[in-house]
């Protein structure tokens, strides 16, 4: 394995049980010291929680054979190499991040894990240089608003998931010349098994399996993914698709998000799109969703939930004259705050309930 460097400390695993000085350390830091040491000593088989952001969180119990396999295909496919520095910004008890510590201990690659943060490149604290770093939208959007794009640039790779990117965070991603992807992935499938180059020449709106993964449709048009990483068995997802090929696939919304209003199918993230761009337009920065409310006539009824914006009075009426009418919020609603899942998501079953 390569060096491990935890807060600006570096730790030695070389004797099992030993890593250094642990004063002072988070908890976070004690999940990735502790995962380690699990994985050093051979343990087949790892507990992992769901970050629960489309139910309630549950216990999976995952191979390490196929986190290895994982590992394995995730650097070959971004071509990085023994030597290289991966950073580690990620929670580590999830399975985001518990695969770049896998990556970077299986392929002898340098490690960098400090405490997630919104801005982890200013917690790096040193002249370190990272070849490959994860990050969530939230933190990318951070980094860039706060002027890290240098450092970026200066990366070998970039991959960022476990949320939705906006429009506007992809538009800012078009300035950097590292390579940005776009990850799809659960903790079923051991991390990602799709990536979406978001930038440069090669920048597309399809996810691209990787490795042997092949993709297919259900009955009612949500992804199946069957692989190696699956065991050759058919894994169903909850996500609608526009399935391009056995190995890509444009993302439509999630099934469970659906809102069938009289008969009339709503997939709220693509309205939540049109949205956005309404909304950029109009300097309105304030997170959103949309979701159904029960309705005597129609079953549901398409609601706006928005995030501190005390005067919203004004937001029906622009919107009305830029949507199509089967996609106009009939209400709005505002919030305070919205309840954010651990990887960075909007909890909207959570925070629709706080209304």
């Amino acid at each position: 394995m390569g060096a491990v460097l935890l807060n600006g400390k570096k730790l030695n695993f070389e004797q099992p049980g030993q890593a250094g000085d642990l004063t002072g350390i988070t908890p976070s830091d004690r999940d990735v010291i502790g995962f380690i040491r699990n994985w050093q000593s051979g343990i087949k088989e790892f507990k992992i929680k769901t970050s629960g952001s489309t139910g309630k969180p549950k216990i999976l119990t995952l191979e390490r054979d196929k986190m290895i396999l994982s590992a394995g295909i995730t650097v070959k496919t971004l071509g990085l190499k023994p030597g290289m520095t991966v950073l580690l910004c990620l929670h580590p008890q999830y399975i985001a991040g518990k695969m770049m510590i896998v990556r970077a201990l299986e392929h002898n690659m340098d490690l960098i894990a400090i405490t997630p943060s919104s801005n982890p490149l200013q917690e790096l604290t040193g002249d370190y240089h990272t070849d490959f770093a994860a990050f969530v939208p939230m933190q990318m959007t951070e980094l860039l608003k706060a002027g890290f794009s240098g450092k970026l640039n200066k990366m070998h790779v970039i991959i960022v998931g476990g949320a939705p990117i906006s429009l506007a965070l992809e538009d800012h991603i078009q300035k950097l010349s590292v390579p940005v992807y776009q990850t799809y992935g659960m903790t079923e499938t051991y991390s990602h098994i799709a990536l979406k180059r978001l930038n440069g020449k090669n920048r597309s709106d399809f996810f691209q399996g990787v490795g042997d993964v092949t993709f297919g449709l259900d009955h009612r048009n949500c992804l199946t993914i069957r692989g190696e990483i699956t065991d050759g068995n058919e894994l169903i997802t909850n996500d609608i698709v526009n399935l391009k090929s056995e190995k890509e696939f444009l993302w439509i919304g999630r099934h469970d998000n659906v809102i069938n209003s009289g008969g009339y199918k709503i997939h709220p993230e693509a309205v939540e799109q049109q949205i956005e761009q309404i909304f950029n337009k109009a300097g309105i920065q304030n997170r959103f969703f949309l979701t159904g409310f029960p309705d005597d006539k129609f079953g549901e009824v398409l609601a706006l939930i928005v995030e501190n914006m005390p005067d919203y009075s004004g937001l029906l009426p622009l919107l009305k004259s830029k949507l199509p009418q089967y996609d106009m919020p009939k209400s709005v609603h505002e919030l305070t705050s919205f309840i954010i899942t651990p990887t960075g998501k909007i909890n909207r079953s959570l925070t629709r309930k706080k209304i």
